[in-house]
């Protein structure tokens, strides 16, 4: 018995031109951000320079493209960049996007996504 179906991808409407251009704005307001320094108080570090990093290894703009997925590729590069391991980068890259937005963030690692 099927509860919900989805429509065949055929039949799905293409992403309006505003939409896709908000999605753009939103990666590069996003990876243009400088976070703020470390929360007096808090206990924590400044927040690694996650832009700098992704520029040092030519990903930026694939980063600004698609801010919510970064690629094996580009996780190797920023790993290399900033001289951490993957569980570290996770960690580093969550303060980061916590201080850039105001709010709390999580990041998550896919083993394997499909595509």
């Amino acid at each position: 018995k099927v509860l919900h179906a989805a429509p065949p991808r055929s039949a799905a409407r293409p992403r309006s031109l505003p939409r896709r251009m908000a999605a753009l704005r939103l990666g590069r307001s996003l990876w243009r951000t400088r976070p703020q320094a470390a929360i007096a108080g808090s206990g924590r570090p400044a927040p690694l320079d996650f832009v700098a990093a992704a520029q040092k290894v030519g990903a930026l703009e694939r980063l600004e493209r698609k801010p919510w997925v970064m690629l094996g590729d580009v996780r190797e590069g920023l790993e290399a960049a900033l001289g951490l391991a993957t569980d570290e980068l996770l960690i580093a890259l969550a303060h980061w996007l916590e201080s850039a937005v105001g709010e709390p963030a999580a990041v998550g690692l896919a083993h394997s996504s499909g595509n």
